[in-house]
């Protein structure tokens, strides 16, 4: 018979095992390893500290009992003798969610918060808490947060622990639980009020759930807290734009900017803006005016969504030489970037007429995302140009097959049984093999 015993604290366990089994002891690592008694203990088989016991966390002990007088005895013994929320299948660990207050009845029982053990018992409800969220009980993980907040205040502050509250948000969105979310997030921003992380993860969260209006009344507070935060003028200007309301972010960007002429990252945010007006001529200049100032700077990734943007204007623009200059800027950055490639195929092949050239970037699409079926679609269309029907035909069919409500591919695949170029209308040759 083995019989496990929880406490919440080392301090704990060592006076249980000096009460019941070894009167001696005095420190913890004179039990032996593998399980045996550092002396004989009358009744008793082995004794273990486990730290988890059915996936609670605690310090434990697993007494192994001899089949015996004297294990029977000393077993009742324990059992007469510790209250039963210290003993295995009665040591509160909610399964399902309870209420808050069913909650912290079970917790204060279990967990002393008080005097010289608070840290430990904090650590070690923090391991609880941790063990409801991964178990999918974020519910009981949030009260249980709050609970320590309440008695620990300055425990989550430590050790970056308020990155739970990040975990437990997310896990509520996954649940489509907005209020919780946002309850996490604002908890969050208590624990840090001298952090702006807290402000950028709710307004982010406000900005995909379509909730523009709240992101920028809670940013324009941040952004007057934090002026030098450009990630939180970002969301500011994305939640501005999302609600249309151009103009007023221009007006915040170019004020910004007479403070800070020579930030490359504000000029990229107003092209951005002018792009989104359709003023593809004023977001070029501003995008040329973030490369000058982004020169002394190592940030591979801005500069290749600068000329991203670049590229975008200039084809809007019908200037799609200088489009692809751009694109082609993008790729010596970052060689593999689908968005990149499958803009410079759908240029050379749409506008450029060049379908060996498409040909060749979509190749590379489909080496870096061989699963992606507008891909298959774009170089099926490819390769029923260069007249290679049954190329075309195994890439259009797989298409189909990837995106069976993309009517785009259902057309193509008609002209093709038609044997007529899906571009130009006229009916192809005779099907030939190779490229």
């Amino acid at each position: 018979m083995i019989l496990y015993i929880f406490s919440a604290t080392k301090k704990e366990r060592m006076r249980l095992l000096r009460q019941y089994f070894y009167k001696e002891l005095a420190v913890e690592s004179e039990l032996r390893s593998d399980g045996m008694p550092t002396s004989k203990v009358r009744g008793v088989k082995s004794i273990t500290t486990p730290k988890h016991h059915r996936r609670i966390p605690g310090y434990w002990i697993a007494v192994e009992f001899c089949k015996n007088h004297q294990g029977a005895a000393l077993l009742q013994r324990v059992r007469d003798q510790l209250p039963a929320h210290h003993l295995d299948g009665q040591v509160f660990f909610p399964k399902n969610e309870l209420s808050g207050k069913e909650l912290e009845k079970g917790w204060l029982q279990k967990y002393p918060f008080d005097g010289d053990r608070l840290e430990e018992v904090s650590r070690l409800f923090f391991q609880e808490i941790r063990s409801h969220l991964k178990e999918g009980r974020p519910g009981n993980a949030l009260h249980g947060v709050l609970l320590i907040l309440r008695m620990n205040p300055f425990f989550m502050r430590k050790y970056r622990r308020y990155y739970l509250l990040e975990d437990l948000a997310y896990a509520f969105d996954h649940a489509g639980n907005l209020g919780k979310v946002i309850r996490c997030f604002q908890l969050q921003a208590k624990i840090r009020p001298e952090s702006p992380e807290p402000y950028l993860n709710i307004s982010s969260f406000y900005i995909v759930n379509g909730m523009e209006d709240k992101a920028v009344q809670l940013l324009k507070k941040a952004v007057r807290e934090y002026p030098d935060n450009p990630f939180l003028m970002s969301n500011l200007i994305i939640a501005m734009c999302n609600l249309g309301l151009y103009d007023a972010a221009v007006m915040i960007l170019k004020k910004t900017l007479e403070k800070e002429l020579k930030n490359g990252f504000y000029w990229k945010l107003l092209g951005d803006v002018f792009y989104e007006m359709e003023d593809n001529e004023a977001a070029i200049r501003c995008y040329k005016k973030a490369v000058r100032e982004m020169d002394g700077e190592k940030s591979e990734e801005l500069t290749a969504d600068i000329h991203s943007g670049i590229a975008a204007c200039y084809y809007e623009e019908e200037h799609y030489k200088k489009a692809m200059e751009h694109y082609q800027k993008v790729l010596a950055i970052y060689p593999e970037d689908h968005y990149t490639l499958i803009s410079l195929a759908q240029l050379h092949f749409y506008k450029m007429q060049n379908s060996k050239e498409a040909l060749k970037y979509t190749k590379r699409i489909l080496e870096v995302l061989p699963e992606n079926g507008y891909a298959h679609y774009h170089i099926g269309l490819i390769y029923m140009d260069l007249n290679l029907i049954d190329k075309a035909r195994w890439h259009l069919y797989k298409a189909r097959r990837m995106m069976p409500y993309y009517n785009p591919v259902h057309e193509a695949i008609q002209m093709l049984k038609k044997n007529i170029d899906f571009t130009t209308g006229r009916r192809l040759n005779n099907s030939r093999q190779g490229e």
